[in-house]
């Protein structure tokens, strides 16, 4: 069960389709694991709708059949402000009564006892990453970031952000760093922790330029998770710095 989700302003912009690419990628592998997400974002649909059937009925009286499309697309701060009230009235009256994370998620946390088929094995994982690996895991360039961190770049289209896989090795380290830009990161298979805590399969952690923190990976299965990165990381330690020259982004692939 997910316990960091994206907030309500990213499943605002990812409802009505304005996030970017690589962001959006992450936040529906995000909902294969999160039923309190999928609701909220079911909610936002409806009430999108509702809300767009509304100003262009309200255009058309005004301005006749056929509205201006800037009138029929901007909803007024009234409007808008209704629509996060009745989100939030709908999530308060949800938790009286039971969390819909209760429900089996679409993706199960992988439980296999074999850390190399876990971190080698495409299946299980959320159906939009499958989707840019159709060849399976053999088929990526996976490239060494010292002895426990490797990373193969995904081809998701994003002119801004670079999207890859990290996987990390079972009790290993990347050492401490800071970002120069934001960085979105879910945890798709095993666990790993931080200064800020544990992040479990389907957890949302955003990273933004000057946060800094030091993941370990759980002793007991690889890591795999699916970042979205605008900006190359930078290395803080004494030895780990002078890797920074050779950090990189790719976007666009």
């Amino acid at each position: 069960m997910a316990q960091f989700h994206p907030n309500i302003n990213w499943l605002v912009d990812y409802s009505s389709g304005t996030l970017t690419l690589a962001n959006a990628l992450c936040v529906s592998a995000h909902l294969e694991f999160c039923g309190s997400c999928r609701q909220r974002v079911a909610e936002l649909n409806a009430l999108g709708g509702s809300l767009m059937q509304k100003q262009a009925e309200g255009s058309a009286q005004g301005f006749g059949q056929h509205p201006p499309a800037a009138f029929a697309s901007t909803p007024d701060d009234a409007l808008l402000q209704g629509v996060f009230e009745k989100i939030d009235a709908q999530a308060r009256a949800a938790a009286t009564t039971a969390t819909a994370d209760n429900a089996d998620p679409v993706v199960a946390p992988n439980t296999s006892s074999s850390p190399a088929e876990d971190a080698s094995d495409a299946l299980g994982l959320p159906t939009c990453v499958r989707k840019l690996v159709p060849g399976g895991f053999d088929s990526l360039q996976w490239r060494k970031l010292g002895s426990t961190l490797s990373v193969a770049r995904l081809g998701a289209g994003d002119q801004a952000r670079e999207v890859s896989l990290h996987r990390l090795r079972a009790g290993g380290g990347v050492p401490n760093h800071d970002h120069r830009g934001e960085e979105v990161t879910v945890v798709l298979k095993g666990s790993f922790s931080d200064q800020r805590g544990l992040y479990l399969p389907g957890d949302f952690m955003l990273m933004g330029e000057g946060d800094s923190h030091r993941p370990t990976a759980s002793k007991d299965m690889d890591c795999l998770c699916l970042s979205s990165v605008e900006a190359p990381i930078r290395f803080t330690g004494p030895l780990s710095r002078l890797m920074n020259p050779f950090m990189s982004v790719q976007t666009g692939a």
